[in-house]
């Protein structure tokens, strides 16, 4: 896996079910009942209340966007904490749903680590989230969050690039402790 794997992986969400040949990306809600769509927009906006309308209704913890993106997987990309800590705690929520329109194949946890999202993984981890699931790159979030780190400081030396090495630190750490 090289570096420019890794900027792929940035993007699987705005590219997941785009259409080949038109390069056109589908709207996330297409052909969604008001329930899902609801759900799929909580994730975005990171909107419990909406989230909590769209339970009401019947959505499933374990809703897909039209493209197949889990919503806690969906919430972790846009960084709703709110939401995605929602989902978390929600009884028989599959913590191990994996997008379905990509060959990619990512946990929310893995998107967790990719992304450097360290509240998340914490989160998922202490709920019971499989550390070692693989995508179809056979690939783990440890081994996702060392190569992107290894991306946070190949960027260079700036806050950011120091804050996101150390989330991906302390994501990497966190991983080996459940590990245990």
């Amino acid at each position: 896996m090289n570096k420019y794997y890794i900027l792929v992986l940035t993007t699987l969400f705005i590219n997941a079910g785009m259409d080949k040949e038109t390069k056109a990306c589908p709207n996330p809600y297409y052909n969604l009942d008001e329930a899902k769509r609801k759900a799929v927009r909580s994730a975005i906006k990171d909107d419990t209340a909406l989230l909590e309308q769209a339970l009401e209704l019947g959505a499933s913890p374990d809703t897909k966007t039209s493209s197949g993106i889990p919503i806690l997987t969906f919430a972790t990309y846009f960084g709703s904490f709110n939401v995605a800590d929602r989902l978390i705690h929600t009884d028989g929520i599959n913590l191990e749903a994996t997008t379905s329109e990509t060959d990619f194949r990512a946990t929310a946890l893995i998107v967790a680590a990719v992304n450097g999202r360290s509240d998340f993984a914490k989160a998922l981890l202490q709920k019971g989230a499989k550390p070692n699931a693989l995508n179809t790159k056979q690939c783990n979030a440890r081994k996702l969050a060392e190569l992107a780190k290894s991306k946070s400081v190949y960027l260079g030396a700036s806050d950011t690039a120091s804050q996101q090495e150390e989330d991906y630190q302390n994501i990497i750490t966190m991983i080996d402790q459940s590990s245990k």
